[in-house]
């Protein structure tokens, strides 16, 4: 179905577009650049299930009502999570899904408290790096288009990680 016809099939059913735009990205097997970040990326243990999840939707502003719904994923078949600590404190986490040769990089946030200190760059690339070295060779991610004036850390960071936009997306709501 055409974009056109989806956007009047979309209206019909009484949605309305979201301002904000979704932004498919897309990279090859080249490695990422690695960012200087003093944060530690590690992958996330099984017993760090619920530190991940919790670190994760706090870094989103999420209810804590999802906590366990994201900490199944540790541990999962497909599924690699990882950590960004300050110290001994889990302060972000984001995740991986291989499937043979793609992967998708999604889930990555970073507490407010220990932003601007490379953290998400640093998730990004060890993803990238873990996934390289599980033979993917072709990698996917998203996030929301900026709106104008508008800072959003992430759509440069994954930029700056190597992926360039496949594509753009309406988000619609009722």
């Amino acid at each position: 179905m055409r974009a056109a016809a989806l956007e009047q099939r979309a209206h019909g059913l009484g949605l309305k577009r979201v301002e904000r735009v979704w932004v498919k990205f897309a990279r090859g097997s080249e490695p990422a650049a690695t960012p200087a970040a003093d944060l530690v990326v590690s992958p996330a243990a099984p017993e760090e299930s619920m530190t991940f999840a919790g670190a994760v939707v706090a870094g989103f502003g999420m209810p804590q009502s999802l906590v366990p719904w994201l900490a199944a994923i540790v541990g999962r078949a497909g599924w690699h999570a990882y950590v960004a600590r300050d110290g001994d404190k889990v302060v972000g986490g984001a995740a991986i899904y291989v499937a043979g040769e793609r992967a998708w990089l999604g889930i990555g946030a970073v507490q407010a408290e220990a932003r601007r200190r490379g953290g998400q760059s640093a998730l990004l690339a060890r993803r990238v790096a873990d996934g390289l070295a599980r033979g993917v060779r072709l990698f996917a991610t998203e996030t929301g288009k900026p709106l104008p004036g508008e800072p959003h850390p992430s759509f440069p960071n994954i930029q700056r990680a190597g992926f360039a936009i496949a594509y753009e997306r309406a988000n619609w709501t009722v």
